[in-house]
């Protein structure tokens, strides 16, 4: 009877074991889960490779738990499991190669495998940068990234950055960070220094500028001096379009953004000829909104043989004619031509 009580005994104590160890492989399990969880997108997208530092845990043997880096072979070493081949290996499938190793010492071990530090590979950021050299990035590391570290140049043109064989605009990046692009072990990144924006024509200071991002058509014309009084703001041209600078500065329209290596020409105001019988023949470039008249008066008024009463105006494809005092109130367009005739001496003879 006392033996069958002390087997009872033991049947219960061993019950409470089995229940204990059960309820403890339950909790370890769920514990398990929350960890995995934070950690699933990089098991299914992460693969592993030679210089990354890995933590591995074994929940039921704690002394098992170890820190290893993979190896340039791509290989580790587990205690119990032996070397492990993890190159190109996710998270999720070195945790099962080694959970089917430990199964011979450890009835249905759990295994967790977390990333401490994740390997580096170089890239050389070269050109129009602050600090160019080479750089080690982690996995998934991007343009944006490198150039963060690196730091552009003032006159970096970002339209431009060389990434390898392919063009990348930066600018377009910085607005939507989806067209960045990851880097690969050996990247060549090539900053272009900004080609500058050049000024020519009726500018009181023409030559080219310093390209930087967000640089406008009426910044630059101010860097440049502004116009002549020569100039024909109303045909500006920036690269092959004619742009009409004094609506921009009459707020009519916006300000024209430009682009590195933009040339832009102001032209000269077509000159107003004046001829025939005036002091001082010639071109004038008269101010905008003045008359027949006074151009007339700019040329030193009419000679004493200038006839006032036949005064012709040439304008593009039409003909003005009548006295000076009909055509004086015209206002003079680019390119006339205003023509004073003389007196035309008739002479009579005969019995009158």
């Amino acid at each position: 009877m006392l033996k069958q009580k002390r087997s009872a005994k033991q049947d219960r104590k061993r019950g409470g074991r089995i229940m204990h160890i059960s309820f403890r492989r339950n909790t370890v399990f769920m514990l398990l889960l929350l960890t995995l969880s934070c950690f699933v997108m990089a098991a299914d997208l992460y693969k592993l490779g030679s210089g990354d530092v890995l933590s591995i845990t074994v929940w039921e043997r704690p002394d098992l738990k170890t820190e290893v880096a993979v190896g340039p072979d791509g290989r580790i070493a587990i205690p119990l499991a032996g070397q492990i081949d993890v190159e190109n290996h996710s998270l999720e499938e070195v945790e099962n190669i080694i959970s089917e190793r430990l199964k011979q010492f450890i009835l249905d071990p759990l295994v967790t495998v977390q990333i401490l530090k994740y390997r580096t590979f170089r890239v050389q950021v070269l050109g129009e940068v602050a600090k160019p050299g080479f750089y080690n990035m982690e996995p998934g590391s991007t343009v944006l990234d490198a150039l963060a570290i690196s730091g552009p140049l003032t006159a970096a043109d970002l339209y431009n950055v060389q990434l390898g064989d392919e063009k990348l605009d930066v600018n377009e990046v910085l607005k939507n960070a989806q067209l960045d692009k990851k880097l690969l072990p050996g990247t060549t990144i090539y900053v272009p220094e900004a080609r500058p924006v050049l000024v020519l024509g009726e500018i009181a200071h023409p030559g080219s500028y310093i390209y930087q991002d967000g640089l406008t058509l009426l910044s630059v014309l101010t860097q440049a001096g502004g116009p002549t009084q020569a100039a024909n703001l109303s045909a500006v041209m920036v690269g092959e379009e004619a742009i009409d600078v004094k609506s921009i500065m009459a707020d009519n329209q916006a300000d024209i953004q430009l682009k590195a290596g933009t040339t832009i020409y102001v032209p000269q105001i077509r000159p107003t000829l004046v001829l025939g019988a005036v002091k001082n023949p010639g071109s004038y470039s008269p101010k905008e909104g003045q008359t027949i008249l006074e151009v007339i008066a700019l040329s030193g008024g009419l000679l004493a043989n200038g006839n006032q009463n036949n005064i012709r105006l040439e304008r593009k494809d039409e003909v003005f004619e009548g006295s000076l005092k009909e055509l004086g109130t015209l206002k003079i367009e680019q390119g006339d031509v205003v023509i004073i005739p003389e007196w035309q001496e008739v002479l009579v003879m005969g019995e009158v």
